[in-house]
């Protein structure tokens, strides 16, 4: 860990409310400050996809993953760092960010690791999340660029990594999303969240080709429908071993196909991609809701 952190603790406020000074969750388009005591330097911390430094166990037998983040200057000192949500200086658009502050003038890292999360372990470090509504999609969506953690767990300091937003995997970040909605749903493996979820559409589904396109068909022939009382934003598509999470129709209008956009944990963060891109095209498929969703 860089020596470089300026050792205070930050003043966050949300629209002029003050936070906890640990987190901020932001809609796109709230006003944030973070405030330091004296003037800093203002740095932006990502994650850095695919980068788990190590896995090693604490004494208590505890799984670490150490990850890697990025560090940037912001090119911004003063004692306050004003903006809104979802322009700069963060990048546009939703997503995971941590807000830095540092010694003025003193020599930066261009990297950091560490094995807890990093606004728990840093009182000079803020993380930054941006969704774009309250909905299901949104809350999946505040968490884009957070890295692939397979099964994460709890650090050895007792933070639950997927709470924390340290990472996910496919069916953590389902989950994670369930409950930010208020779900009473636990973190389990894409078989084990089946017990919380129905089917939006009967039966297994397969991807056939037609007319230059990819369609997801089931044994007759029956294409999976998107619209009213069928598959819907924020609904889950199964492969087995892989769950991805709709969001929008790309494709030929009102059937699911390989252009469709999903947002999931896989290829070393969580991002959005086609069905065709998202790794598991090719495997048959179930489309399921969460049962208490609204």
């Amino acid at each position: 860990m860089p020596s470089v952190l300026a050792a205070v603790t930050l003043r966050t406020d949300l629209n002029g409310v003050a936070q906890d000074g640990r987190t901020c969750l932001a809609l796109t388009g709230d006003s944030v400050e973070i405030t330091a005591p004296a003037s800093v330097q203002w740095l932006l911390v990502t994650p850095v996809p695919r980068s788990i430094r190590d896995v090693s166990r604490s004494p208590s037998g505890l799984r670490t993953d150490a990850l890697t983040y990025c560090v940037e200057p912001l090119q911004i000192e003063a004692c306050t760092l004003r903006f809104v949500a979802g322009q700069a200086p963060l990048p546009a658009g939703p997503g995971l960010f941590y807000i830095m502050a540092a010694d003025t003038g003193a020599s930066l890292a261009d990297s950091l690791v560490s094995a807890e999360p990093l606004q728990r372990e840093f009182p000079s470090i803020v993380q930054v999340c941006v969704r774009p509504g309250d909905t299901y999609a949104g809350y999946l969506m505040e968490v884009l660029g957070a890295p692939f953690l397979m099964a994460p767990g709890r650090t050895a300091g007792g933070y639950r990594q997927a709470d924390e937003r340290m990472g996910f995997d496919c069916a953590g970040l389902a989950v994670y999303g369930a409950r930010r909605m208020g779900m009473d749903v636990d973190y389990l493996g894409p078989a084990g969240i089946m017990r919380y979820l129905e089917r939006v559409a009967p039966g297994l589904y397969f991807p056939v080709f037609q007319d230059s396109l990819w369609v997801y068909r089931d044994s007759g022939g029956h294409p999976v429908q998107i619209g009213e009382g069928a598959l819907r934003e924020g609904d889950l598509l199964h492969f087995g071993s892989q769950v991805s999470i709709y969001l929008e129709d790309r494709g030929e209008p009102g059937i699911l196909d390989t252009h469709d956009l999903v947002i999931q944990a896989w290829l070393g963060c969580v991002g959005i991609c086609t069905v065709g891109q998202n790794g598991f095209f090719g495997l048959p498929l179930r489309a399921l809701r969460w049962k208490e969703s609204p």
